[in-house]
């Protein structure tokens, strides 16, 4: 699915103006469709909050007309379940649901069978959420048999369900189980939607990570590229998807000790984030931070100080000087000059440290009976 946001102000626009013009009307379907659409947008846009506010007044528009049985209205609470669950808030998703689930549990008809199992759908993901995996397993197999049934449901949601039992199998460690779900699914996927379809790629990029926890470093490295190239592709590189596959392809190299290219794939990830959230943001400072660890592997200490002395200074500034972050990297600034025989620097650090786990001691932030170093 590609999110692309770059039309969104215009979406936006459309939608009001939409609920505008047919409020002229008095308050219809089509008005409740308009309010739909545009808390859709604001999914996308990650503003659920603000999507919330917007279905709930749709809903409770919904109840003072005659469609109190009508599919509208379910599809609204469906959707405030969904957005709950984006909110964190599992108890009042799990309450509409199964609204949904008890309105409907008995009615065999397709057209309202696959809004109950949308709902039932929406409780395995709660449940999944709260961590009651056994649930979770039993929901997405209900739905998955149910699925099987309804000739116009759409294949990629039913292929998305078994995804999702995968989730479960990976998440109680059994991933045995986990890789031959992926697998089973992925093959399918690639065979009625394609490799670079966003499924498939989601699918694929699970299947990275079972391999790659089961220490199959290689193959997990070449699934992690494919969806990386595929990602760029649909969603763009600087899409916050591409980039995250770009951090766990860097960390496989790192693990392979292909240092070279973990550090050509966080220099390219420190300047996207640098672009994009600027030099002080937490996702940049952490890419800094681990592209100095590749550099030190290939013995570019004099570019690690180079990035790691303003690293210090704008952790210490976000964080304060007992914060961990500020400690781990004046602590592998310290071994880098150590390293390199920079005696006055390293004991210069050194005091800078050591000053910083005292205060940490003096309120009971931070105990330690030595400091260590260790080259990096």
């Amino acid at each position: 699915m590609n999110t692309d946001t770059s039309a969104t102000p215009f979406l936006i626009e459309s939608f009001y103006l939409a609920i505008d013009n047919r409020s002229r009307f008095g308050y219809t379907v089509n008005y409740l469709l308009s309010m739909r659409g545009l808390a859709l947008v604001y999914r996308i846009l990650k503003s659920v909050d603000k999507a919330a506010e917007i279905l709930e007044k749709a809903l409770d528009i919904s109840y003072g007309l005659s469609i109190r049985d009508s599919q509208i209205q379910f599809e609204l609470i469906y959707d405030l379940g969904a957005v709950n669950i984006a909110q964190e808030n599992t108890t009042l998703a799990e309450k509409r649901f199964s609204v949904i689930e008890k309105e409907f549990r008995d009615i065999s008809k397709q057209d309202t069978q696959a809004i109950y199992l949308k709902a039932v759908d929406g409780l395995a993901a709660a449940s999944f959420q709260d961590g009651l995996l056994q649930q979770t397993e039993s929901l997405l197999d209900f739905v998955i048999s149910q699925n099987a049934g309804i000739a116009e449901l759409a294949l990629e949601k039913r292929l998305a369900n078994k995804t999702k039992v995968g989730l479960v199998y990976w998440a109680q460690g059994q991933l045995d189980l986990a890789k031959s779900v992926f697998e089973e699914t992925l093959d399918q996927q690639q065979q009625f939607l394609g490799e670079c379809h966003y499924h498939s790629l989601r699918t694929m990029y699970n299947l990275a990570g079972v391999l790659s926890e089961k220490l199959f470093l290689l193959e997990s490295e070449m699934l992690y590229t494919r969806v990386l190239t595929g990602l760029s592709v649909l969603l763009g590189s600087g899409h916050l998807d591409t980039l995250r596959v770009m951090e766990l392809l860097a960390h496989q190299y790192f693990r392979q000790h292909k240092f070279s290219e973990a550090s050509e794939m966080w220099r390219n990830l420190l300047h996207s984030y640098e672009k994009r959230f600027g030099k002080d943001h937490v996702r940049t400072m952490e890419a800094c931070y681990q592209l100095c660890q590749s550099l030190a592997r290939i013995e570019m200490l004099a570019d690690c100080i180079e990035l790691l002395q303003p690293l210090c200074h704008m952790n210490e500034q976000l964080y304060g000087s007992t914060h961990p972050a500020t400690r781990r990297s004046i602590m592998f600034l310290s071994n880098i000059h150590r390293h390199l025989g920079h005696r006055n620097s390293f004991e210069s650090i050194r005091r800078q440290l050591q000053n910083s786990i005292t205060k940490s001691n003096s309120h009971g932030e931070f105990v330690a009976t030595g400091i260590y170093f260790v080259t990096a």
